[in-house]
């Protein structure tokens, strides 16, 4: 549990608006860590130094969330990367782009990128709710978990047909107090050239190998 809080405080360093931390984050992750620990679907593996903490997912896949090391261990994290049971299924992981240790832990244990989260924080809108149209196409407006707090709810875009498009994707959802937009798209996709081109900004990896 220590080491998870830790998470916690290191993320609030370099979290954008989407994982800023919420005044009961540590309350939050606490009571998620606690209930994933003891459920039948989790994968828990390390010591007093280290931890890898997933949950089995449809399709035969754990899909890691926590791993930290006290000592910032990159290749003691590879390690319990590579220590994964097979029968648990194909191992991916969460990996924010601005956590160096996590980035060398996965490539060290020779992960690659099979899905990449494109952010852009949306302008605060004036509109008034009564005099908006039907919401555009292609996006849902999402609540954050209850450890972030990005100030509103979040669009999640899952289709656009050009730079622009996602652009005024953004300004709709503004206009609904969406304060943050994301784009979750595989490497190379099209989506993702035209999150580049609208200024997303990418700042996470799923990582698999």
């Amino acid at each position: 549990m220590r080491l998870l809080e830790r998470r916690s405080a290191r993320t609030a360093a370099w979290a954008p608006r989407l994982w800023r931390p919420s005044d009961q984050a540590g309350a939050v992750l606490r009571a998620m860590a606690e209930r994933m620990l003891t459920a039948p679907d989790t994968v828990c593996l390390g010591s007093e130094d280290a931890v890898l903490l997933g949950v089995r997912r449809d399709a035969g896949r754990v899909v890691v969330d926590h791993l930290e090391s006290v000592s910032d261990d990159a290749d003691e994290l590879a390690r319990l990367l590579t220590s994964v049971p097979a029968e648990a299924g194909e191992v991916a992981v969460f990996t924010p782009l601005a956590d160096e240790v996590r980035l060398r832990a996965t490539d060290a244990a020779g992960f690659v990128a099979t899905g990449r989260w494109w952010v852009r924080d949306l302008p605060i809108s004036l509109a008034v709710a009564g005099n908006l149209g039907a919401p555009r196409p292609g996006y849902s407006l999402a609540p954050p978990p209850p450890f972030h707090d990005p100030g509103g709810p979040i669009a999640v875009i899952g289709k656009a047909t050009s730079a622009q498009d996602l652009v005024e994707i953004g300004v709709d959802a503004a206009a609904r107090e969406a304060r943050v937009a994301v784009v979750i798209a595989g490497p190379g996709s099209p989506l993702e050239a035209l999150a580049a081109e609208a200024a997303y900004q990418p700042v996470a990896e799923l990582r698999a190998r």
